[in-house]
This record gives C-alpha cells, sequence and structure tokens, in this order.
C-alpha cells in the first residue's frame, strides 16, 4: 500500500489496514506533488501521478522510475488499474487509457532503459471540469468518474 507525501514522496505501507502502520521505505524520485498512486500487479510496478501532468512507474523491488507516460495537459488527478491497462483522471477533463503490457518485459532486467509511453485512447470525460476519482468495475467492464461538474459517468 502507497501513501503520498506533499514533497513529492510515495511512502510505502506494510499495512494500510494497522492504524499506527510505520512508513518502512520511501522514495523521492518525483520532482512534484503526487496526486495519485495505484499498483499495477502484473508488472510489478507503482505508478504515481502529479501537478505535472506525468505519469510515472516505479519498480517495487528497488524504487527505481521504469517508465514514463506523457499524454495529459494538466495534473493527473486519479488513477485505476484494470488487467493490462492503466486508466489516467486529470484536470484537463480527460481519461487517458495506456497499454502497460510492455512492462511486464521490463522489471527486473538489469539496466533496463526507461519506457516512455502515450496513450492508447482517450475519454473526453468531463469536459471544463476536473477528472477527481475512478472507480474500475472489472466484473461489469466498467469504468466510473466523477468530477467537479457534480457528474458520475460510468464509461464501457
Amino acid at each position: 500500500v502507497m501513501g503520498r507525501a506533499r514533497d513529492g514522496r510515495l511512502l510505502p505501507h506494510q499495512d494500510a489496514r494497522i492504524p499506527d502502520a510505520h512508513g518502512y521505505e520511501s522514495f523521492t524520485g518525483c520532482p512534484v506533488e503526487i496526486l495519485a498512486v495505484e499498483f499495477f500487479s502484473l508488472a510489478q510496478c507503482y505508478v504515481s501521478g502529479g501537478n505535472d501532468s506525468v505519469i510515472r512507474c516505479w519498480n517495487s523491488t528497488d524504487l527505481s522510475r521504469v517508465a514514463t507516460l506523457r499524454g495529459h495537459n494538466e495534473s493527473v488527478t486519479c488513477l485505476a488499474v484494470d488487467a493490462n491497462f492503466l486508466f489516467s483522471g486529470s484536470e484537463d477533463g480527460t481519461v487517458l487509457t495506456w497499454n502497460l503490457s510492455v512492462l511486464e518485459g521490463v522489471i527486473g532486467v538489469l539496466d533496463a532503459p526507461e519506457v516512455t509511453l502515450g496513450p492508447t485512447a482517450m475519454i473526453e470525460a468531463h469536459p471544463g471540469a476536473t477528472v477527481h476519482a475512478m472507480l474500475m468495475l472489472p466484473s461489469l467492464g466498467f469504468l466510473a468518474t466523477c468530477g467537479s461538474d457534480s457528474k458520475v459517468n460510468v464509461w464501457d
């Protein structure tokens, strides 16, 4: 489980269900405030989004950056993972889809170069508003988003 600090650090915790859990490791590779974090289990990496509109993927073993994802025009405010796909919401009102399956072959490879990815699809989820949160409903194949436009939208 990961938490975020206002200074841009991601703070892994052993168990977030324990109220007095103590951070056991942190890393400072992100130059901006982190607004969202998810775990991509197929490649064993953390994914973070922040104020610079960039999404970064971090190796869960050594906390090195393994990928950079660019496509949003504003801050990345929320993330959701489903199988090989990452969904990212932003202050620009869009949800971008990313295919992270390429990361499965990169994580754990000694001296592998950092990967740069672009989005595979874009949804104009909340035009003129900020996407605040997303919920993946894998059994139904839906993605729900909510935004500063006071709407909840469901996408298939």
